[in-house]
């Protein structure tokens, strides 16, 4: 590896990090375009190397909530057991598909993410709140479905569970956060 490489990937790291603590993801969502079109990487592949990249960050960033905003270890062992399990399973399905069919799913997974934010911001605003809107138990079906997609997509799970805490629960911003970093771990880690 030459200097210039490696420079670029200390970059990388540092940015990965700095936006994963900012916005309470790993980083991956960034890391595994970067990784696919900057490196050359196949999609597998660059998942793969974003989730080696991305746990550390976890691990950081949910000690750091934890300790300035307790996380409901209740509601955090319902979303990363479930979690890890859906991720797991949807791993085992991305590591058979094909790299370019891979991507553009990726693709659409973005788009669809992106397309669900921007709606939720030009809807009307219900206040959060310290309290669940639903109960508790429904972050089951939430830590699968975001296990899943950090399975499938290497993205932890995160990007995922955060909007529909806030939008659908009716938990705080930083609520959130913490939360979707309790998922994120264990499924980033079985991955």
């Amino acid at each position: 590896m030459n200097l210039f490489d490696l420079l670029l990937n200390l970059l990388l790291g540092l940015g990965l990090g700095t936006l994963g603590g900012l916005f309470g993801i790993g980083g991956g969502l960034i890391a595994i375009p970067v990784l696919g079109i900057v490196f050359g990487l196949d999609q597998q592949l660059a998942q793969g190397t974003a989730l080696v990249m991305v746990v550390p960050n976890v691990m950081l960033a949910i000690w750091r909530y934890h300790q300035r905003n307790r996380i409901d270890l209740r509601h955090a062992l319902v979303l990363g057991v479930t979690s890890f399990f859906f991720a797991w399973l949807a791993s085992l399905y991305a590591v058979e598909m094909d790299s370019r069919t891979m991507r553009w799913a990726f693709v659409g997974f973005l788009l669809a993410l992106a397309t669900y934010n921007l709606v939720r911001m030009l809807m009307a605003q219900v206040p959060a709140s310290g309290e669940l809107r639903h109960p508790w138990g429904w972050l089951g079906v939430l830590g699968g479905v975001s296990g899943a997609m950090g399975g499938l997509f290497g993205v932890g799970g995160a990007v995922v569970a955060t909007p529909v805490l806030t939008s659908v629960f009716g938990t705080t911003q930083v609520v959130a956060q913490g939360l979707s970093l309790s998922l994120a771990l264990p499924s980033t880690g079985v991955t």
